[in-house]
């Protein structure tokens, strides 16, 4: 793997959930890139230097944790943007806290006490 596939990236810890949208993520740009007819090395190739055909391939199976870096770089050769690949599930939590920031601040705080009392209600039901 070159500098540039790790350089400056955080890789955080991922649950089983964010594990499968990587996996979907992956195989989207999977499909696009095969439907453009693009090989991996002709993808990595038009993403620029330092960019391996390894590390392609890492993504498009969800090997490895999508980093934003190479996820734009890709995007950009395939002439997609982000919400062509984002997963429905992460799509509403975007939404969501979207409309959470637009909310006064008193509304904000009632939102924040039902979920701190739902949090606690799920964690006695799980005790």
């Amino acid at each position: 793997m070159s500098e540039r596939d790790t350089e400056n990236e955080e890789v955080m810890e991922l649950t089983e959930s964010d594990w499968r949208d990587q996996e979907l993520v992956g195989g989207e740009l999977r499909r696009r890139r095969e439907a453009a007819g693009m090989t991996l090395k002709e993808l990595s190739e038009k993403m620029g230097d330092g960019y391996s055909e390894e590390l392609v391939s890492q993504y498009e199976t969800g090997s490895v944790p999508m980093q934003i870096g190479p996820l734009f770089a890709m995007l950009t050769a395939l002439d997609m943007t982000p919400n062509d690949i984002v997963p429905n599930r992460l799509r509403a939590e975007l939404l969501a806290h979207n409309g959470y920031l637009k909310l006064n601040e008193r509304s904000r705080n009632a939102v924040d006490q039902i979920i701190d009392a739902l949090l606690a209600e799920q964690r006695d039901v799980n005790a």
